[in-house]
């Protein structure tokens, strides 16, 4: 392969994973818990995710007692 078709090759991957076609709409719900843990916070995240009819959802808590649930879902396109 010349060095022109790498250039070519590397070009096209570049613009392949550039591409918003892949590209998820993602929303950020957050809620109180008083005890705020990994398990505690899935619960709401959970449920969230299921009535917004997706499967892709993370969960994150922002300190520990009296604490901050994030629940970052996603859509796909």
């Amino acid at each position: 392969m010349d060095s022109r078709s790498a250039g070519v090759c590397v070009l096209l991957v570049l613009l392949l994973l550039g591409s918003p076609v892949s590209a998820e709409r993602c929303e950020t719900k957050r809620t109180w818990l008083y005890l705020c843990i990994k398990s505690t916070c899935e619960k709401p995240c959970e449920k969230l995710a299921n009535e917004a009819q997706t499967t892709k959802w993370y969960s994150s808590c922002d300190g520990s007692f009296n604490g901050v649930c994030s629940c970052k879902i996603c859509y796909p396109n």
